[in-house]
C-alpha cells in the first residue's frame, strides 16, 4: 500500500508565521511613493486593527518602523562636502517622512479633516490665535499668527456647528480659523494669489444661507455684534402642527 502523502492540511500544518523583516519590506513597498493621505489611511487601519498581512495583524508601531525605512529606499549619493542650512542661513523645513507623520496627526486629531497642503497668510492688522481643536470654543494654546504672516498648511476641514474652516498647521501644534473668533463675518486668512479660495463651496453656502442672513449676528461669548440682521425678532403662533426641520429647506 502507498505511503501517506498527507491531506489537504498539511502544507497549512507546516506553514510558517512571516517574518517581521518580511512585513516591514513588505508595507514599506506598499508606501512608498504614496502621498501623505495614503499613508495616514495605513496607519489609521492599524490603529483599529484591521490591517492583516499574511494573517498576520499589523500593529500602529510595526507601520511607524516600516515609515522609517522609507527615506534609505529613496536616498541619493551625497556630494563631497555637505552644506548646512545653518550655515547659509536657510529655514530648514521637514522631510516627507515629517509631513507625514504631521498629516496623520491632523486627521486622527478630526475625522471630518482633509488634507490640504496649501500656503496662507493673515490679513487685517490683529493676530490669529492658534486653537489645539477645530473649535472656536476651545482655549488657544498660546501662540498666534501675526499680521501679514505667511504660514504653511497641512489639513483643512469644515465645522458644520459655527460654520467656520478650520487649517492644520504645520509649524505650529493647532489649528486656525479662516474667520474671527469675535465676528464670523470677518475674513482673517487667505491663500495665494491664483489658488483655489481657503473657504469650500460647502462653507460658503453655510456662510451665505438664508438663515445666516435672517438671523442676528452673535460673537462666540453670545452677545449681539454690531452688524446685525435688519430682521427683527417677533413671536408667532401656528394654526395647525408644523413640523421642525434640520435645515432652512
Amino acid at each position: 500500500m502507498a505511503a501517506d502523502q498527507g491531506g489537504p492540511n498539511a502544507n497549512g500544518a507546516n506553514a510558517q508565521p512571516v517574518s517581521r523583516e518580511k512585513i516591514l519590506h513588505a508595507l514599506a513597498s506598499l508606501m512608498a511613493n504614496k502621498d501623505a493621505a495614503y499613508v495616514a489611511g495605513v496607519r489609521s487601519r492599524a490603529a483599529k486593527g484591521n490591517l492583516q498581512i499574511k494573517g498576520q495583524s499589523i500593529t500602529e508601531d510595526i507601520v511607524d518602523e516600516a515609515l522609517t525605512r522609507l527615506p534609505k529606499a529613496e536616498e541619493k549619493p551625497k556630494p563631497a562636502v555637505e552644506v548646512t542650512p545653518a550655515a547659509t542661513g536657510a529655514r530648514w523645513t521637514p522631510s516627507s517622512a515629517s509631513i507625514a507623520s504631521i498629516v496623520s496627526k491632523a486627521l486622527m486629531e478630526c475625522e471630518d479633516a482633509e488634507q490640504y497642503m496649501e500656503r496662507i497668510k493673515v490679513v487685517g492688522e490683529s493676530k490669529v490665535p492658534v486653537l489645539p481643536k477645530p473649535d472656536v470654543t476651545t482655549t488657544p494654546t498660546g501662540e498666534f499668527l501675526c499680521a501679514e504672516e505667511w504660514a504653511e498648511t497641512v489639513a483643512r476641514m469644515v465645522n458644520r456647528k459655527d460654520g467656520r474652516v478650520y487649517v492644520r498647521l504645520q509649524n505650529y501644534s493647532g489649528w486656525v480659523s479662516s474667520r474671527s473668533r469675535n465676528d464670523y463675518n470677518k475674513v482673517v486668512l487667505d491663500v495665494e494669489e491664483g489658488r483655489p479660495s481657503l473657504e469650500p463651496g460647502s462653507a460658503q453656502v453655510i456662510a451665505t444661507s438664508r438663515a445666516m442672513r435672517l438671523l442676528p449676528h452673535m460673537t462666540q461669548d453670545g452677545y449681539q455684534t454690531s452688524n446685525t440682521s435688519g430682521t427683527k425678532v417677533r413671536r408667532f403662533r401656528t394654526t395647525v402642527m408644523a413640523p421642525i426641520l434640520q435645515s432652512a429647506d
